[in-house]
């Protein structure tokens, strides 16, 4: 559970790397995504810990490499993982 914890905790970050001047990624939009991604994670955490581990790790990788990258980089990483997270 602290694991969970301490994953979604560094959520925001990536919402930091994600926000930026792009029309197509804004601090809001950034937020959103991080929003859902979090509350995604917490559901399938809940229903496959299996599962659930395996996205808190790719979430934290990708909280790690696009912390600091491109806007449209970062909401991309993050679109793909909560696709991949909601199939």
């Amino acid at each position: 559970m602290r694991k969970i914890l301490v994953a979604v905790s560094m959520v925001p970050l990536l919402a930091l790397g994600a926000c930026g001047k792009s029309e197509e990624c804004t601090p809001e939009l950034a937020q959103k995504k991080t929003e859902e991604l979090t509350k995604a994670i917490q559901e399938l955490v809940t229903k496959d810990p299996t599962k659930g581990a395996t996205a808190l790790t790719k979430m934290q990788e990708v909280t790690t490499k696009y912390a600091n990258a491109d806007e449209k980089e970062a909401c991309k990483a993050i679109d793909e993982l909560l696709a991949s997270i909601k199939e």
